[in-house]
């Protein structure tokens, strides 16, 4: 009975972590695009677009080309969506 409760536990645990990374993930799409969509801002510094998700600048870069942003081709750490 003991490894009945550990693998439903261990699959409990699993799709717990699944649909929380998926959430956050949702989340962080959903604020980046507002910030770089703000009519006030044609580009945003990496700095913030990370604090403001709570994310390392890696991941964040991450997260920004696969939205479809793209950063600035002189070399300066701001971002913004292609297209926008």
């Amino acid at each position: 009975m003991a490894a009945v409760y550990a693998a439903l536990y261990g699959f409990l645990s699993f799709f717990y972590k699944v649909h929380s990374d998926a959430k956050r993930e949702r989340r962080n799409r959903e604020i980046l695009t507002k910030m770089l969509s703000h009519p006030s801002y044609d580009w945003r510094h990496i700095r913030t677009l990370s604090r403001s998700i709570a994310e390392s600048k890696d991941r964040t870069e991450q997260i920004l080309l696969d939205m479809g942003a793209r950063p600035d081709e002189a070399g300066k750490p701001i971002w913004t969506l292609v297209g926008a």
